[in-house]
């Protein structure tokens, strides 16, 4: 295997004496892990313990984002045939309160690992970025500027890190460019 889906969710718990998936993910250091960065799947402790375990070039961050991402707190949706919530924190829960999801935007996720999990600035980068163009064999055009390379890139805020809950997302991105052509711009 070469990653790890949701490290942390649908896993055994780390145990000192039965470390399960968890434990591996940490051990194997040469193993992608996919990680869903959004404070409410796995909380910032826990989130600061697998990506200082991992290094700058092993952790990818996720969103595990649904249909639902960007509507507004207390939405209701049917996803999967299930009646889903979407909470004040964003994450989407069932009926029975399981959690079923995430609203996260990956730029929030870079704010949550920066600010909230304490994450190096250069681990969570690399974490939207590099890590998963070389999980997926595309770091020869993919991952970071370099001329010759594909020029897909997101513009954020200066402020990226002075995020209002009541306008993030849509204040924050600034610009998206795809391929070299702006697909997007606020």
């Amino acid at each position: 295997a070469r990653s790890m889906t949701h490290v942390y969710n649908g896993m055994t718990p780390f145990k000192h004496r039965e470390n399960g998936l968890v434990g591996a993910a940490y051990r194997i250091r040469t193993m992608y892990g996919e990680i869903i960065c959004d404070g409410c799947h796995s909380t910032p402790a826990a989130l600061n313990n697998y990506f200082m375990s991992k290094g700058p070039d092993y952790a990818i961050m996720i969103s595990d984002a649904l249909m639902a991402k960007g509507t507004p707190i207390g939405s209701e949706y049917i996803f999967g045939g299930n009646h889903i919530t979407i909470y004040p924190d964003g994450s989407a829960h069932l009926d029975n309160g399981t959690l079923a999801g995430s609203t996260l935007n990956i730029n929030k996720g870079l704010r949550i690992l920066v600010e909230e999990a304490m994450v190096p600035f250069n681990y969570a980068l690399n974490a939207c970025t590099i890590n998963p163009a070389r999980c997926l064999h595309l770091d020869d055009r993919k991952g970071y500027i370099q001329i010759g390379k594909d020029a897909d890139l997101v513009v954020l805020d200066r402020d990226l890190f002075a995020i209002e809950p009541d306008t993030f997302p849509e204040a924050k991105v600034l610009e998206t460019v795809l391929n070299g052509r702006t697909v997007f711009r606020a």
